[in-house]
């Protein structure tokens, strides 16, 4: 890893955590982190800690497809292979960043024991079909990390019914407690939009006005004060041994 990225105590508990999941015979399991605590440093933390193992980091979309790569490089300082729509990886990259959508389509081009290790970002949408069925296929041989900041889902499929076990996790209070994330500040923030004149064909109590059911200012949206990022806690030791 770049020395000049040191890790957090939370970031080396949580690969800890992981590495200590996998060692004792979990295949499949869960890291539950909140935005801005530094998910993909614990993956390249992984990639490094496995040197010998291929890891395949799985997306749902390009930006999520953009970062992850650009933290490889800057953490471990080199470059990933990518495969996505026009894009191949090589059989000699030992990581590989991906769209699960386009391994949803070519999964089968690839051996099942291609991979080692399995990083599924946003794992609550790693539910879906074609997820499940890139997972399942390359599964049997890898181990599976899936990682997310909202362990659930709004059909009330449980991830724990795919995951063996959650290995680590911190919350925003948590991570404000320890003095890495900034407290939240709540504003109401209005539109100054009169929406009261506006009518609709159908609704769910037979109004036809929208007046009672929506006011005149805006809900109350919550807003994020600028985290604190600058923080890092140099006292890690060696990293350990790759566990299985």
């Amino acid at each position: 890893m770049n020395k000049d990225y040191p890790a957090r105590d939370y970031q080396e508990e949580a690969r800890d955590a992981v590495m200590e999941g996998f060692r004792t015979g979990t295949k499949r399991g869960l890291l539950v982190l909140p935005t801005g605590a530094g998910k993909n440093y614990v993956a390249c933390s992984l990639m490094d800690a496995y040197p010998h193992k291929k890891v395949l980091f799985l997306a749902d979309r390009n930006e999520l497809i953009d970062q992850p790569w650009a933290s490889i490089v800057d953490f471990l300082g080199h470059a990933a292979g990518v495969e996505k729509a026009s894009q191949h990886c090589e059989e000699t990259d030992r990581i590989v960043v991906g769209s699960i959508q386009t391994l949803s389509r070519r999964y089968k081009n690839f051996r099942p024991d291609r991979w080692d290790l399995l990083i599924a970002d946003e794992a609550h949408l790693s539910m879906s079909e074609s997820w499940q069925t890139v997972l399942n296929y390359f599964g049997d041989h890898a181990r599976v990390l899936g990682m997310t900041a909202t362990p659930f889902r709004t059909d009330n499929k449980s991830l724990m019914s795919w995951y063996e076990k959650e290995f680590y996790r911190k919350t925003i209070a948590d991570l404000q407690d320890d003095g890495w994330l900034v407290p939240l500040e709540i504003s109401n923030m209005g539109s100054g939009i009169d929406i009261n004149h506006l009518k609709i064909k159908r609704g769910i109590d037979g109004k036809s006005s929208m007046k009672a059911r929506w006011p005149r200012r805006s809900n109350p949206t919550w807003r994020r004060s600028p985290r604190s990022c600058c923080r890092s806690i140099l006292n890690g030791g060696p990293w350990p041994s790759c566990p299985w």
